[in-house]
């Protein structure tokens, strides 16, 4: 059984000194991986190699040491894992955005999907279009590609911000990261869920295992100051940060924290690990999306005990 979170020793990486043989290994990392990216045909070769040597390279660069890929024991390990083994049909529709929505209402007919008001690839199609005040424009095949609108939009300026948008995402061909290969390339607009004055509302991650809500991320102001908080399901807040993220103030429970969680819990039945993000609205709970590589299992927390914690709490499948 794991420690009880609350308990958790301050255990920590080793620090990464000049005379620790692991931080001269980190920096090595840190060199092959800037070689790299100046020079294509380095790139290149990189992205042809096998992805469990790209995949230790991140891991080196992230904690001067190479992950145990073979037997993993802490969660960001076992992220790793599962982005160079695991290719069940059930992570297939993870990472697209719109599949994600569908398998939501199917999986709990009552949780609220953010509405769709279009998809494709050609944005002069958005001129005719009726948008609202405020719309989100995304791509469905990737993560991080957001672009916040309002009111009848600029086809031009679109074309700008989506910029490279409709190629490959960087998921897939820099961290490797299988389910990515599967979403359809195309971009989508959604309605805005957030306040009339544009702020969006708090983001909560649910890291479910086996179907039980272990962990809630609080993440505040994603476009702006962003900030971070752990919580347990009773909303104790938890004694960890993440590296490179500031910890938010104390945040109140939310109001709906009851059916978070058991929409939570019913979304991510079936999966031995899996990420649900949800909002709080005045609308009731939102669906946000599945992740089935959080940070691309390369984020430092502190301590780092709580990366095992995790881990302990993940029965990976066996590899076939």
């Amino acid at each position: 059984m794991p420690p009880v979170i609350h308990d958790l020793a301050p255990e920590s990486a080793p620090p990464r000194t000049s005379s620790d043989r692991w931080a001269a290994v980190g920096r090595l990392g840190d060199r092959v991986w800037s070689r790299m990216r100046r020079r294509s045909g380095l790139q290149s070769l990189y992205r042809r190699g096998p992805l469990t040597l790209r995949r230790s390279v991140h891991y080196l660069r992230y904690y001067g040491r190479l992950p145990r890929l073979v037997r993993p024991r802490t969660l960001n390990e076992k992220v790793n894992w599962r982005i160079c083994f695991d290719r069940r049909e059930l992570l297939s529709w993870t990472c697209d955005k719109l599949r994600m929505k569908q398998e939501a209402q199917r999986r709990d007919p009552g949780i609220a999907v953010p509405a769709t008001l279009w998809q494709g690839t050609d944005l002069a199609e958005l001129a005719a279009l009726p948008l609202p005040d405020r719309w989100v424009l995304k791509a469905n095949h990737s993560s991080q590609l957001v672009h916040l609108g309002a009111g009848r939009p600029s086809v031009a300026e679109l074309e700008q911000v989506t910029r490279g948008w409709l190629t490959p995402s960087y998921q897939e061909t820099v961290f490797g990261e299988w389910a990515y290969q599967q979403a359809e390339v195309c971009l989508l607009v959604e309605e805005w869920i957030g306040d009339d004055d544009g702020a969006p509302p708090a983001d909560l991650k649910f890291l479910c295992f086996d179907g039980r809500v272990a962990v809630i991320q609080v993440h505040l102001s994603r476009y702006s100051d962003h900030t971070v908080a752990f919580y347990d399901p009773s909303w104790r807040r938890l004694p960890v940060t993440a590296s490179k993220t500031p910890p938010a103030p104390e945040i109140p429970a939310p109001r709906n924290l009851a059916q978070l969680l058991e929409h939570a819990q019913r979304l991510s039945a079936g999966f031995d690990f899996i990420r649900v993000d949800l909002y709080d609205t005045d609308r009731g709970v939102v669906f946000g999306e599945f992740t089935p590589y959080p940070a691309s299992g390369l984020v430092e927390f502190e301590p780092a005990g709580f990366d095992r914690y995790l881990g302990d709490l993940w029965t990976l499948p066996r590899r076939r």
